[in-house]
């Protein structure tokens, strides 16, 4: 089978390359989480979403996070069992890496884990197989890897990607998944109730919590676009009055299921905060 080109980049390039495959960025410690519309920009037929985390500290912070980048990836549109990628850099921790890997998988990913090729194979091989930096120049798949990034360009990386691979990537050419599973809902429904717990914290007070709950928020969705522009508005903003949710995640899955469109109108918006809100949660 027949190896595909592809790049990666921090930040997206406004004159990307002719290549089959992008990866672009979803959240952890990268310095750029890609919005809809820069991941809409790339002309790349297949995507690939990576996560960041170059100092991971364990187990706890590796499924919350890998809970957070699948919902952020299935939050975009990639088909359930599409592959994302987790950037190690030069870490080396078990506990994380196979946490990540089992939460992502819960929610729908496979993980190819990236990282420098004297650290990466001490940690445990993910779902999706290796991604190894193999800086030489010319395009080639490391031995016992499925990515190779192979060059630094000025704009970007370039990657090798195993033709063995192309069932698991996210073919825009073969469509996207626009109606929410009921375990799609339950697993962004989670993520939502736990972000709105985390931004609301300890500042809301007594009142305010009973003023708002995050259901009633998400009920906006029935008054159309202006309800939406008002969720997106006070999730970014004004989170103080959302307090803490009164519904479980049960109950708010059923009113985004069959709603993918709503979904995706505030992904750009909660999806940008999930693994620090998460983390925050956690402290």
């Amino acid at each position: 089978m027949t190896d595909l080109s592809g790049y990666d980049a921090a930040y997206p390039p406004a004159s990307p390359p002719g290549d089959q495959v992008v990866f672009g960025y979803l959240g952890g410690d990268t310095p750029n989480a890609w919005t809809p519309a820069e991941w809409a920009a790339q002309k790349a037929r297949y995507r690939v979403g990576i996560w960041t985390r170059s100092n991971p500290v364990g187990a706890s912070q590796g499924t919350s996070e890998g809970r957070a980048a699948a919902a952020a990836w299935r939050l975009l549109g990639a088909p359930a069992g599409t592959l994302i990628g987790l950037d190690f850099e030069t870490a080396v921790n078990g506990a994380y890496v196979t946490a990540f890997d089992a939460a992502a998988v819960a929610g729908g990913c496979k993980v190819a884990l990236y990282g420098s090729k004297s650290t990466l194979f001490e940690n445990p091989k993910t779902s999706g197989g290796y991604w190894v930096a193999d800086v030489t120049g010319k395009p080639h798949v490391y031995p016992g890897a499925v990515i190779t990034q192979y060059e630094f360009e000025s704009g970007w990386d370039d990657d090798e990607v195993a033709g063995s691979l192309i069932g698991s990537l996210w073919d825009t050419q073969g469509g996207t998944e626009m109606a929410l599973t009921q375990t799609d809902a339950e697993l962004v429904a989670t993520t939502l109730l736990n972000t709105a717990i985390a931004r609301a914290g300890n500042t809301a007070s007594g009142a305010e919590k009973g003023d708002t709950s995050l259901y009633e928020v998400l009920a906006w969705s029935d008054a159309g676009l202006q309800g939406t522009h008002d969720l997106i508005e006070v999730l970014d903003t004004d989170v103080e009055k959302i307090g803490q949710p009164t519904v479980d995640a049960t109950e708010l899955a059923e009113a985004l299921a069959g709603n993918a469109a709503f979904v995706a109108a505030i992904a750009a918006a909660v999806v940008a905060q999930i693994g620090t809100d998460l983390k925050a949660a956690s402290q």
